[in-house]
């Protein structure tokens, strides 16, 4: 009736620890694995070149020609802050990225003041939890264009004008226009994105076919044009569907085996089965945070996260007052919630084009059908209530104590 937690030094694979616990939470969070291309000559690079996700802190990266492969949110990230500082910088993209301005500013000595005070975060969740209004010429964030194709349609007219707005050559904005609907893929929240391809030493290198391969000077594009650097940054994001360590439960069954996950297709979990992404059914005392099918893509995740701990502490806690040892999800609970997922993408923007949230293929977009039930599609408020207040039944219904 015990888990059994065995610890490895990942770099030489050498065994170091083991304990034993009654409860296990998993919180290594779904962009923990590093996503890395697989080109050749990747090893021959005479160059310094590492993922975003495991930055060299000892790079220096000024005045150097640099490459950057990604456009998505690490990438973003680091071309606005190194773009000032480097020889030059080739931005290497395949497809295109919504980006939205942050329009920060410094926190004021008042506002300070708020948070100091207390309170002022349950005030920024109320808020939050409302249908936020904007000015006429600012509908960037209307909720409605999720299911809306013709609203849609009109916060990607918009947007298109404010990159053209933003980018002084109409060929390099042109480029940088996706082609799918607005919240098909992530949306990025950062100033300085577009402008930063008006800077004289930045470069974008766009090819739907992307690099290819890696030589000791550089790198290759499909297109078969060579470019020479000193620094390859890989920004290739995260394996998300990636299980990275085996869980196995009651009898021996294993969570990669549950979740569709094995050699084949690489350990990515293709069909996961859970109940509010927390419970896996014969997994018993194992709680997920983050897990599949407890977020959407639009879900602040320091929130979920807050409130899945929140739940699972208060799990514990009752158990402990009633006396249970153990805690399991009911087999129809787990198919239930799972069909609940599967359903939730129905008609929705997430359809329409290929990304990694729902893992479609460009045949399945078009087709707006196929898709993974590992996302939770309908809206934050509406996954707590069934996590919280029982939406679909009362909380002890459906899960299973001794």
């Amino acid at each position: 009736n015990k888990w059994r937690v065995a610890t490895a030094n990942t770099k030489t694979g050498q065994a170091e620890e083991t304990v034993s616990c009654t409860h296990i939470v998993s919180a290594n969070g779904p962009l923990s694995s590093p996503r890395m291309p697989e080109l050749g000559g990747m090893e021959s690079f005479k160059g310094e070149s590492f993922h975003t996700a495991q930055w060299d802190g000892t790079a220096s990266l000024k005045g150097k020609k640099v490459a950057i492969i990604g456009t998505g949110a690490s990438a973003a990230q680091v071309i606005t802050s190194i773009a000032d500082d480097v020889e030059s910088l080739h931005v290497f993209q395949r497809t295109p990225t919504w980006v939205l301005r942050r329009d920060d500013e410094d926190t004021s000595p008042e506002l300070k003041r708020q948070f100091e005070a207390g309170g002022y975060g349950e005030y920024l969740r109320e808020l939050a939890a409302k249908k936020f209004e904007f000015p006429p010429g600012e509908q960037f964030l209307d909720w409605d264009a999720i299911q809306d194709k013709e609203q849609n349609e009109a916060v990607c007219s918009e947007l298109t004008q404010l990159i053209q707005s933003d980018v002084d050559d109409p060929e390099i904005a042109k480029l940088l226009t996706p082609d799918y609907p607005f919240w098909c893929k992530r949306v990025l929240f950062i100033d300085d994105y577009y402008t930063s391809f008006n800077k004289k030493n930045v470069t974008l290198v766009h090819d739907d076919g992307g690099v290819v391969s890696v030589d000791e000077t550089g790198l290759t594009i499909a297109q078969g044009k060579h470019f020479q650097c000193d620094v390859i940054i890989y920004a290739t994001g995260f394996d998300s569907n990636f299980i990275p360590f085996p869980i196995y439960g009651r009898n021996g069954i294993s969570l990669a085996e549950k979740f569709g996950a094995n050699k084949t297709n690489r350990f990515q979990m293709m069909r996961p089965q859970s109940l509010w992404g927390i419970h896996v059914d014969e997994m018993p005392n194992f709680y997920m945070m983050i897990g599949p099918q407890s977020l959407n893509p639009l879900t602040n995740v320091t929130l979920l996260c807050e409130e899945q701990a929140k739940y699972i502490a208060e799990l514990l806690s009752k158990m402990d007052q009633a006396g249970h040892s153990r805690v399991e999800p009911l087999k129809d609970a787990v198919t239930h919630w799972s069909d609940l997922c599967l359903a939730s993408a129905n008609d929705k923007v997430w359809l329409r084009c290929n990304n990694w949230y729902l893992k479609t293929t460009k045949t399945d977009a078009a087709l707006e059908t196929e898709r993974s039930s590992g996302m939770w599609m309908e809206t934050y408020e509406d996954y707590l209530d069934h996590m919280l207040h029982g939406k679909a039944g009362t909380q002890d219904e459906l899960l299973e104590f001794t």
